[in-house]
């Protein structure tokens, strides 16, 4: 999870200087730098190694928060920042914290998020139904982007892209990078459409992904026999704690804990 060094208010002054370009009142957060900008820049990524490092530590990062009874409902690939080995903690980092939830406070909360990459119950502003499943979903649709180049359900317009996330199986999965035969089954199931038949922690999904080993010829992966039935998983909860350090020659860019019980 990105640190955060400082925040405030911007100043009269602050204002002056910029010549209006920061408004004063304004709030204001001083972050960790992240050289290496956003996944939002990475069309794809190149290899299985650098593809599970990142996934392996966004899990990590949402572990951290679902302990906390945080759901960040915001995972997508410009909020996930890359900081290099020349920066003070390297890894992959989650941040834009601004919409999460806290499922430990009995408020309404609304249908937020980005909407290719937002649960069910999400679009349904279901907000009783939030659990860590709900940032796995997104997790699931940032995976499937970041191995085919794609976000799901790309060229359907908004309502198609609603309805798809609703009621539609979760596409077809190509990879253009290898993949463990699994992994199609692996991202299927963060993206089933019932909370209960998802991973019902990052750790478990973590385990699970771990299990799949490392691609068994070059090339596209054959898709996996087990994806006939996504049956919810059971794992033994693993500690997880990763220090991720993703090198930019990995990538390729484009242009430019109490927590409720599945519903």
């Amino acid at each position: 999870i990105i640190t955060v060094l400082d925040y405030g208010e911007i100043t009269v002054e602050a204002q002056e200087a910029t010549r209006g370009r920061l408004v004063a009142g304004s709030p204001y957060l001083v972050m960790e730098y992240a050289s290496g900008g956003s996944l939002g820049r990475v069309r794809l990524v190149r290899t299985w190694r650098r593809l599970q490092d990142i996934l392996l530590g966004l899990l990590d990062a949402l572990a951290h928060a679902h302990a906390r009874g945080v759901v960040h409902r915001d995972l997508k690939p410009a909020n996930v920042l890359r900081c290099t080995s020349e920066d003070l903690r390297p890894g992959i980092k989650l941040t834009d914290w601004g919409i999460a939830h806290d499922v430990r406070r009995a408020e309404q909360g609304n249908a937020a998020g980005t909407l290719h990459y937002m649960s069910p119950e999400q679009i349904q502003g279901a907000w009783r139904d939030y659990g860590p499943w709900t940032d796995l979903y997104g997790l699931g649709c940032l995976a499937f982007r970041l191995v085919t180049g794609q976000r799901p359900y790309a060229g359907l317009d908004p309502h198609e892209v609603v309805r798809a996330q609703l009621r539609d199986a979760p596409p077809p999965l190509d990879p253009q990078t290898p993949v463990p035969a699994g992994f199609h089954w692996w991202v299927h199931t963060l993206m089933a459409k019932s909370p209960r038949q998802r991973f019902r922690r990052a750790a478990d999904a973590a385990s699970a992904l771990l299990e799949l080993g490392d691609p068994a010829t070059p090339g596209r992966a054959p898709m996996s026999s087990r994806l006939t039935a996504l049956e919810p998983m059971t794992h033994t909860t693993t500690q997880i704690a990763l220090d991720v350090a993703v090198s930019r020659d990995a990538l390729v860019h484009a242009p430019g804990d109490t927590l409720p019980r599945p519903p």
